[in-house]
């Protein structure tokens, strides 16, 4: 959706300044992109974090995520110090990415993509 709203004269702007391919999308489209790329890692990576159940069907007894360790101290290993703040530790992480993007590509910017 980010690519689309990019105004194709922007685009031919920078050919007819002998901008190459390479050189246009470095300096034109990747710029104009960047709210949609971090908006879209924030939207998949977020609910990836706790996304335990399809490890379990799917991933198999090799991969660990997050969720999954999380889980394991809550209920197996009954650890509810270790798993809270590892879960205040998910939170954080998550939270600063968050602001992050508020504060470098400003918080309007979210709902255009969303």
């Amino acid at each position: 959706m980010a690519l689309e709203r990019i105004d194709r004269r922007v685009l031919n702007a920078a050919y007819d300044l002998y901008a190459n391919r390479r050189v246009a999308f470095m300096r034109v489209i990747l710029p104009l992109t960047v709210p949609g790329i971090f908006a879209a890692f924030l939207l998949t990576f977020i609910p990836a974090f706790g996304d335990y159940v399809n490890q379990e069907i799917l991933g198999g007894t090799a991969n660990t995520m997050i969720g999954t360790v999380i889980q394991n101290l809550f209920l197996i290993d009954s650890d509810y110090a270790g798993g809270a703040s590892l879960s205040a530790v998910l939170l954080v992480v998550s939270l600063l990415g968050i602001w992050l993007y508020a504060k470098l590509l400003g918080s309007r910017t979210i709902e255009e993509y969303l």
